[in-house]
């Protein structure tokens, strides 16, 4: 398998987000093929699944089809473990790596990706910098989960570009980051200091901080 470059694959996006429904499922349906033998193969979950419901690849490949494949849920993840791990991984698609999420909506779930998925990341993010037309010039702020002790308030870490997605393809402003380990008290002074063009954040989080700010009359500077 041949991987686009990170501008290569952000123009293939680019294109394709304009096609008819009829192009998208079409070209969708010709990928999942080859995503769903390799999951028969070589991913124990699924494989069991593929023998207890009868079912063949061919039988997933329409809309109707693939409607049978049944969610993943956060427990259904958590249980299977290891059986949705794929111990073969296609040639080029480089080292796995893992990470668990941040855990805020429940119990962390461990996610393994490789050079391929994280490509893709950051063609998707750049794209959706893209729809909202941000200015790459400006100062980025995030509040967000991370080890204990990073980003710690009252001062956060920062960094002289946005991250990994614009690193070493665009210039950007500086990005600043806080530990969600803080206090709203403390979020809310840190972004005073700040004072960001944009902010990322969860939205619960994001709620609560801004009625805290309403609450003590917390503006942001012109």
């Amino acid at each position: 398998m041949t991987i686009p470059s990170l501008d290569r694959l952000l123009g293939q996006l680019n294109t394709s987000q304009w096609w008819t429904a009829t192009q998208l499922r079409e070209y969708q349906f010709g990928k999942l093929k080859t995503l769903i033998q390799h999951a028969f193969e070589h991913v124990p979950y699924y494989r069991r699944w593929f023998l207890e419901q009868s079912i063949t690849v061919e039988d997933l490949l329409s809309v109707e089809g693939w409607r049978r494949v049944p969610l993943l849920t956060r427990f259904a993840i958590q249980e299977a473990g290891a059986d949705l791990h794929s111990p073969v991984v296609p040639k080029g698609h480089g080292p796995v790596t893992q990470a668990l999420t941040s855990g805020s909506t429940g119990a962390a779930v461990l996610v393994r990706g490789t050079a391929v998925t994280d490509l893709f990341w950051r063609a998707m993010t750049l794209r959706e910098h893209q729809w909202h037309n941000r200015d790459f010039s400006g100062k980025l702020a995030s509040i967000r989960h991370l080890s204990k002790g990073v980003a710690a308030p009252p001062d956060g870490a920062r960094d002289d570009n946005w991250g990994s997605a614009t690193r070493g393809l665009i210039e950007t402003g500086p990005a600043v980051v806080l530990s969600v380990f803080s206090t709203i008290a403390e979020q809310a002074d840190w972004l005073v200091r700040e004072n960001p063009e944009y902010l990322m954040t969860y939205p619960s989080l994001l709620q609560t901080l801004a009625q805290y700010c309403l609450e003590h009359k917390i503006v942001s500077s012109p």
